[in-house]
């Protein structure tokens, strides 16, 4: 109950942020919502504000420091985010609550409200645990941070980026023990989309993000006398082609090492996992580990155990659902379409924004190599000039200097985007805060018959970002 409240009180603050606002220096009063949320979290947490130091970074960035007894040791870091995404003014009606009220639904044992779970809900938690282990006397051995920005959702430019260079700033490269950030929900036994055990994922990869602005610019005119295809059906054309080439599982992409095959190969065994499924990551576990006794052979044969190990991972392909697909891919969402500005008149442009999430097997740079070599074609047979990332790619040829082209073809980076992020170490003696991290929620989850530990942990993929990175 008392959490409930808690969290509650957190949503009812409205800390929406935008894409692209200025920084708090810049435009306060764009920002001053926070103070009010500073404030309300002083009141709330009395004790966490008496005993740790607080320093507010860029403003708004909190960074809470509880020192340690032992100074030799590095410190944690447990993380959240202050601010949420906004409401669509349009859907505030569709909501069964006001998605500013921190409803407490105690039939359904949920909080309404924007934020409930993304992600005041571990800023609550932590806070909470922090609040009630200072009433209980404890010290801890080692130095506790909690970082809490405040543009998350707008990818941290402000917020966790400060944060990130003011800890690297004190405790040097590498300084920190361990990172906890938001993440995957707890899959529970019950739930119809799961495997029918209760699973722990946390996230210890995180795909890469781009997002892409494609535009088509082209003669107007009046619509009595149109082209074979306005500005707009050419956009149709190039949006259409970009999904219908989107990216597809290959065996290069199972990388043995990687959280999405592992996270498989853990909950194989669990009563409504597919059984086919099940069977061929069997067979590539077994292709995976033989060996032969003698090294001749081995020499000999490691070329039919590459050709046995990819056959093994295209027989895991072919009999994945494709719900589990979508994490190892990259993914293409056309978010935003944009042209025209009257009904008789043929639009001089037209355009679209694209969200990519990037495979952690893949990059930026092939993402930006596939544009070219999934739209060079089309331009061609339509007569489109086509520049990508700066660079002009059908126009330039020989001989088509002189060419009439119906229109140009624009693909361009909204932002810089970002590569995925750094993998947590599973294996060996790097991968000592993943085993620390499996264990206690092995040892803190409770069953039915009140024993613990009756829970898979499994090493999963964030398919969104965070700004964890």
């Amino acid at each position: 109950d008392l959490l409930a409240q808690r969290l509650s009180q957190a949503v009812q603050i409205d800390t929406s942020v935008g894409d692209s606002w200025p920084s708090p220096t810049e435009d306060p009063e764009r920002w001053s919502k926070f103070e009010a949320f500073h404030q309300h979290l002083v009141q709330t947490y009395p004790l966490t504000h008496q005993s740790l130091d607080l320093e507010k970074v860029n403003t708004h960035g909190l960074l809470y420091t509880w020192k340690g007894s032992e100074s030799d040791l590095k410190p944690i870091l447990l993380m959240s985010h202050q601010d949420v995404v906004p409401v669509n003014p349009e859907t505030v009606e569709d909501w069964e609550h006001p998605p500013f009220s921190g409803f407490i639904d105690r039939e359904k044992r949920v909080v309404w409200g924007r934020g409930s779970t993304d992600a005041k809900a571990w800023l609550v938690s932590i806070l909470s645990s922090v609040e009630d282990l200072l009433a209980k006397g404890f010290q801890p051995n080692r130095t506790v941070l909690l970082s809490f920005g405040f543009d998350e959702e707008a990818n941290g430019i402000h917020g966790a980026s400060h944060l990130a260079s003011r800890m690297e700033e004190i405790y040097g490269r590498d300084g920190l023990a361990m990172i906890v950030d938001e993440g995957n929900p707890v899959l529970s036994a019950e739930d119809p989309l799961g495997p029918g055990v209760a699973v722990a994922l946390p996230g210890v990869e995180e795909k890469g993000s781009l997002d892409v602005e494609i535009s088509i610019q082209s003669p107007g005119g009046h619509s009595s006398d149109p082209p074979q295809h306005t500005s707009i059906g050419l956009l149709a054309k190039v949006i259409s082609q970009l999904e219908d080439s989107k990216d597809t599982l290959r065996p290069e992409n199972l990388a043995e090492g990687g959280a999405q095959l592992r996270f498989l190969q853990c909950i194989r065994e669990a009563p409504r996992f597919p059984p086919r499924l099940r069977s061929a990551l069997k067979d590539l576990e077994w292709a995976s580990r033989s060996s032969y006794g003698s090294n001749l052979l081995e020499r000999l044969s490691e070329r039919n155990r590459e050709k046995r190990i990819r056959r093994a991972k295209e027989r895991v392909i072919q009999s994945m659902p494709q719900r589990f697909k979508t994490q190892f891919l990259t993914t293409i969402a056309v978010d935003i379409v944009s042209g025209g500005i009257k009904i008789n008149a043929l639009p001089e442009s037209a355009k679209a924004m694209i969200n990519h999430r990037i495979s952690t097997s893949s990059d930026i740079r092939w993402l930006e190599e596939k544009y070219v070599k999934d739209l060079s074609s089309l331009c061609q047979s339509l007569g489109l000039e086509f520049w990508a990332f700066g660079k002009r790619i059908v126009g330039e040829e020989e001989g088509e200097e002189g060419k009439v082209w119906v229109g140009k073809l624009i693909v361009e980076k909204v932002k810089q985007g970002f590569q995925p992020a750094p993998s947590t170490p599973l294996q060996g003696s790097e991968a000592k805060a993943w085993r620390l991290f499996s264990s206690v929620i092995r040892s803190t989850w409770p069953d039915k018959v009140g024993g613990k530990g009756n829970i898979l942990v499994a090493p999963a993929i964030m398919q969104g970002n965070s700004d964890v990175r």
